[in-house]
């Protein structure tokens, strides 16, 4: 089955929604975490499943908690260049 991952990453002035469409064998539950695949850092980061959505026609959407959010301050990382970096990469998440 294929699910879309709906992914956060956010800095203290700016939020990405980055996504990615993933096969899956199992569907992870709410509260698992996932990592995905990425050629140059390797499967580096951990993102917890907050929501799983099941649409009409079939599609199912996952959305993961905001990367790194840490005592729920709202925002991934302190430093911008940081979160440029991985924005950037986008495509390799």
């Amino acid at each position: 089955m294929i699910a879309e991952f709906s992914i956060w990453i956010a800095s203290k002035s700016k939020l990405a929604h980055l996504s990615k469409e993933i096969e899956l064998n199992v569907l992870p539950r709410v509260g698992e975490f996932i990592k995905f695949k990425n050629d140059e850092v390797g499967d580096y980061f951990a993102w917890e499943i907050r929501q799983i959505t099941y649409h009409e026609l079939g599609r199912i959407e996952i959305w993961t908690e905001l990367l790194n959010n840490h005592d729920n301050c709202g925002y991934s990382f302190e430093d911008e260049e940081d979160f440029q970096e991985l924005e950037m990469g986008e495509e390799d998440i």
